[in-house]
């Protein structure tokens, strides 16, 4: 392992560790891997703390994971009271990189039209692009697993000897 990725590992598994992750380290002749798994209380608390900090107008968020998807619902606080809705959001990996999809969009009195969301996705996905670019290292995600119980994924970084 690399100092680049020691250092990677040392920053991302305390991280994950205080959102009470399983982290599980394995090598094989040509990889590391690193497998992160939370449950569906840590997602949760997670996505709860993403959606309602800073300036958010959403509060009593709570995140569902379903086979392959996370359906989140709340309230967002509008110029006409509290407004309730949700959002579907796909997590995967593709060509190495971390893909995260909205599907759907009903917040708040607020609903995206599918052009909105594909936009929204594509910038998303650019976003994740730039980053990935900056990754030197040859890391890859190689799977993410939604289940009913938690979620996981998977990081594969080359071994340099």
């Amino acid at each position: 392992m690399t100092l680049k990725n020691f250092l990677m590992a040392c920053i991302i598994i305390p991280f994950m560790t205080a959102c009470n992750a399983n982290v599980q380290f394995n090598l094989d002749e040509n990889y590391s891997y690193l497998t992160i798994t939370m449950t569906e209380e840590s997602v949760e608390n997670l996505i709860e703390t993403l959606l309602t900090s800073g300036e958010s107008r959403l509060q009593n968020v709570t995140a569902d994971l379903r086979a392959g998807e996370i359906y989140v619902i709340g309230d967002a606080q509008t110029n006409n009271g509290l407004q309730s809705g949700s959002l579907v959001v796909d997590i995967g990996a593709q060509n190495g990189l971390l893909d995260v999809e909205v599907q759907s969009f009903d917040f708040g009195g607020y609903s995206a039209q599918q052009a909105g969301i594909d936009d929204f996705n594509q910038r998303l996905a650019d976003g994740i692009a730039r980053n990935a670019r900056n990754n030197d290292n040859g890391s890859e995600f190689t799977a993410v697993n939604i289940t009913s119980t938690g979620l996981s994924f998977t990081i594969r970084t080359p071994r340099q000897n």
